[in-house]
């Protein structure tokens, strides 16, 4: 059974910090993400599916998963309260107007969205203009953002002390304070310094040909359930071959500049955040000034 679980948030850092803890020789990093908690699985597996996943960890180690959309799904928090009452809860947060473009083309990319600027998408979306049902993942691009309020489903089942919030704004200035707090409340030895992964961040594909160009092998590769939480690879070498094309003759000939948004789209998408924002200062006593709209400059 997992003693720790990195809840979220998506496109936040999850990944990243995963790999900072499998590096601790006392913590057991789950691999691969656990979706046990989230429907359908929820419903057609039992608490055992979980535990079997940590039969290779050695006596004595912090076991621990993540599961990045377990914050926002409405139903896990009561889930995991229920199942694992002491698992300790790891969360890392990123500005939410960033961390919904960076979404926007992650599910663009996944063949969740339309194909479209975001300038053009982002605001189908706030306008609420995509048919909910052929395009769950529109709703989540914003909803995934609301932290305050995801963090308010988890205090009526988890006390504050079995919850780590991380901003990761400050997280990636002094990795190594953040990652020895990490280690203090997972209980292990504090080795924040030898956690640092340095690498390269994961870019994401910003061009809209070459994204045309890797969705439609998506599409053949992929099985496209209805249910985008049942969505497996069929053919990972079709996939394999349009990623190698896309790196060695697309990004170099197109590159791979993100298109900027009006400052118009961007002042709707902070404002459709701010009063979570504030929410979440309460709840965590700090600032969040970093995260408004920095006034144009007169």
């Amino acid at each position: 059974m997992p003693h720790a679980i990195i809840i979220g948030a998506q496109k936040s850092g999850t990944t990243y910090l995963g790999r900072c803890l499998e590096r601790h020789c006392e913590v057991f990093m789950l691999p691969w993400e656990n979706p046990y908690f989230v429907d359908p699985y929820y419903q057609e597996n039992t608490i055992d599916s979980v535990t079997k996943c940590f039969d290779d960890a050695k006596e004595g180690l912090v076991c621990v998963m993540k599961r990045p959309d377990y914050l926002s799904e409405a139903p896990v928090a009561a889930r995991l309260a229920n199942d694992i009452p002491d698992v300790k809860l790891i969360v890392i947060l990123r500005n939410p107007v960033k961390r919904a473009i960076s979404a926007y083309y992650h599910y663009m990319l996944r063949n969740c969205l339309p194909l479209a600027s975001p300038e053009h998408g982002l605001r189908q979306i706030l306008d609420h203009a995509y048919d909910a049902q052929r395009y769950p993942a529109a709703s989540w691009i914003l909803d995934y953002g609301n932290y305050g309020e995801a963090l308010a489903r988890y205090d009526q089942y988890f006390e504050p002390d079995r919850m780590h919030v991380i901003i990761w704004e400050q997280f990636i200035k002094d990795q190594a304070i953040h990652l020895d707090a990490l280690c203090r409340f997972l209980d292990v030895s504090q080795r924040g310094e030898q956690l640092i992964v340095h690498h390269r961040e994961r870019e994401g594909i910003y061009h809209l040909t070459r994204l045309r160009w890797l969705r439609f092998f998506d599409r053949l590769g992929m099985n496209h359930a209805t249910n985008i939480f049942r969505r497996r690879v069929r053919h990972q070498s079709l996939i394999s071959f349009s990623h190698r094309v896309d790196n060695r003759i697309l990004r170099p000939i197109l590159g791979n500049k993100r298109p900027d948004i009006s400052r118009e789209l961007e002042a709707r998408l902070y404002d459709y955040y701010a009063a979570d924002i504030t929410r979440l200062e309460v709840r965590l006593g700090i600032n969040l000034d970093p995260w408004r709209l920095t006034p144009t400059p007169s």
